[in-house]
């Protein structure tokens, strides 16, 4: 697979604690290969914890399942606002 040296990168993993731990080195791996890479990683509460602070991960999005439709939607709103402004989608 060929990257541009400068992508902009969206891991999106809701669930478990177990899969955020499992997909940290393939983060890492990115990273390393491209450091200019933006990683932004869409989760649930539970696994921002272990992910807050970590050198790899540029952004995290918080994703409120809990709150049913309402969480959609409000996440749908956050990623629309994001493309709006001069920022990267992602």
């Amino acid at each position: 697979m060929t990257l541009p040296s400068e992508p902009r990168i969206a891991i999106v993993l809701l669930s478990a604690v177990g899969d955020v731990v499992h997909a940290l080195p393939v983060v890492n791996a990115i990273k390393r290969a491209r450091p200019r890479a933006r990683i932004t990683w869409l989760l649930q509460d539970a696994g921002a914890a272990l992910l807050e602070g970590h050198p790899a991960i540029d952004e995290i999005l918080l994703f409120r399942r809990k709150a049913g439709l309402a969480g959609f939607v409000q996440m749908a709103a956050r990623l629309r606002d994001r493309s709006a402004t001069s920022r990267p989608p992602f």
